[in-house]
């Protein structure tokens, strides 16, 4: 399956937010698989992030923003709506 796309199983986090735990691990897991793991830890690419410098005539900005909207969909979908109205208007998925 080398250079395919996997799929991760998004848990849908519940109302009430029992399995928040659960939910958090698995989120964190398929970050992790992405690659994507920075955002959790910044707002903003990090050095080692741009140094990687232009991939495919994307810069580091334009991978970074395309992540952050690809985590935020992801997030979106997996969480009832109180839970998603709550966190709407947030600048970035560190926040």
């Amino acid at each position: 399956m080398q250079g395919e796309e996997q799929k991760a199983y998004m848990p849908k986090l519940s109302i009430k937010g029992e399995n928040w735990v659960m939910y958090l691990d698995r989120i964190l897991w398929v970050m992790k698989q992405n690659q994507i793991k920075e955002h959790i830890t910044a707002n903003i690419p990090p050095t080692t992030y741009i140094s990687k410098g232009t991939i495919g005539s994307i810069t580091p900005q334009e991978r970074w923003e395309c992540e952050e909207h690809t985590i935020r969909m992801a997030l979106e979908n997996s969480m009832p709506d109180e839970a998603f109205n709550q966190i709407k208007d947030t600048e970035s998925v560190r926040d």
